[in-house]
C-alpha cells in the first residue's frame, strides 16, 4: 500500500502528529532525458596505476610466453637402454664407469642413472634393479 503526500493537516494538541491525505495516484510524470556522460579524466595518480596494472599484465605475458617456449623447447629425456642388476660391493659410479663411452665423464653417467630411476641418493643395494641409459 502506498500513500501519497497531498495535504497535512496539523492535529489540534499533537503538534508532532499530521493527518496525510491520499488524493489518489499522482499522475506518471514524464521521464527526463539523461545528459550525455562526460569523459572520464585520470589523475596523475590514476594514470601511474593504469601504467603499473599494464606493466604487470605485459610481465606476466612474458613469463607465461618465456615458461610455455623453455617448455617446447626441451631435450627428450635419455631414453632407457636396459636394466642392471646392482651386485655385493657396486655403486653408482662402479656401475656408471661399465657403461661410459671413451671421452664421456662418468659423473655425467651416475646423473642420468639418478634421473632415470628417480633416485632421492647416490645409494645403491645389491640386488637392486637400475635402469640405464643408452650408449
Amino acid at each position: 500500500m502506498s500513500a501519497v503526500l497531498v495535504d497535512q493537516v496539523p492535529v489540534p494538541g499533537r503538534p508532532q502528529l499530521r493527518l496525510v491525505v491520499d488524493n489518489g495516484p499522482r499522475p506518471q510524470s514524464v521521464e527526463q532525458p539523461r545528459p550525455a556522460m562526460a569523459p572520464i579524466v585520470l589523475t596523475a595518480r590514476g594514470r601511474l596505476v593504469v601504467r603499473a596494472l599494464l606493466g604487470a599484465v605485459a610481465v606476466a605475458t612474458a613469463v607465461a610466453f618465456g615458461v610455455l617456449l623453455g617448455l617446447a623447447l626441451r631435450p627428450e629425456p635419455a631414453a632407457a637402454a636396459g636394466a642392471v642388476t646392482v651386485a655385493p660391493g657396486d655403486s653408482l659410479w662402479t656401475v656408471a664407469s661399465q657403461l661410459t663411452s671413451p671421452g664421456e665423464d662418468a659423473r655425467d653417467v651416475v646423473e642420468r642413472i639418478v634421473t632415470l630411476n628417480g633416485l632421492t641418493d647416490h645409494v645403491v643395494h645389491p640386488g637392486q634393479e637400475l635402469l640405464v641409459p643408452a650408449g
